[in-house]
């Protein structure tokens, strides 16, 4: 497997990141080392199959502005402007695989999507800094399950490529699990009653990619911000 400290120094230098060890070599928690890419259309729906529990006020609002983010229109979906798109909205997309990268103090996702790159905080105190794009994020181990509780996200995200909305109170709490060794699975419970009338879980599923590069991203030229900056 790839030293972490070249891991580590791939992030930081901005050169290519490539795919950690083969899966039949991964054990204990350095399972999720690698990169990974999801599955599905990049939008959460309830894993149990019944209705997305909106409150009446969230369901207009999100359907008022809804074909307009997936059209990505910049005046409501942000990351057209180069902002972050948030979280789990990047995870979840199919078009941005990332690496992750497991430390002790903290576990990476290291995206193609800009280069950006979440931190997952595995050690205390955590002090919550919010609203951020990311959200606070706070890990813990249960065994081989990845735990984060995640709070204080950025009201200028969506929680997918619909602009599924949010309130400032949300809080997600996100299980990774190993499906063997080509896959991944992602719970995401969002807990959210300014938004919702219950809690609901949503689960995406994600492929192991070790022949694939995070290769570089730059939002600016992809949007041409800086032509559109100098007209």
């Amino acid at each position: 497997m790839m030293a972490k400290g070249m891991m580590m120094a791939l992030v930081t230098t901005g050169a290519l990141i490539g795919a950690a060890a083969p899966a039949a070599a991964l054990s204990g928690q350095d399972w999720i080392e690698g990169v990974w890419q999801a599955r599905g259309d990049g939008t959460l729906k309830p894993a149990d199959g019944k209705p997305i529990p909106f409150k009446p006020v969230a369901a207009m609002a999100w359907n008022a502005q809804k074909a307009a983010f997936v059209a990505g229109d910049p005046k409501v979906d942000f990351s057209r402007r180069c902002k972050p798109p948030g979280e789990p909205r990047l995870m979840s997309d199919p078009r941005t695989p990332f690496a992750v990268i497991v430390t002790k103090p903290r576990v990476l996702f290291a995206y193609q999507w800009n280069r950006l790159v979440r931190m997952i905080e595995m050690e205390a105190p955590r002090e919550v800094i919010g609203p951020v794009y990311f959200g606070q994020n706070a890990g813990h181990w249960e065994g081989e399950v990845l735990v984060v509780d995640v709070q204080a996200l950025h009201p200028n995200t969506g929680l997918d490529r619909t602009g599924l909305p949010h309130g400032e109170k949300a809080r997600l709490t996100e299980r990774f699990r190993s499906l063997g060794a080509r896959q991944m699975e992602a719970t995401i419970t969002i807990d959210d009653p300014a938004t919702y009338t219950a809690p609901w879980t949503a689960r995406v599923v994600f492929d192991r990619q070790p022949g694939l590069t995070v290769k570089e991203d730059i939002c600016l030229d992809r949007e041409n911000l800086a032509g559109k900056l100098k007209q």
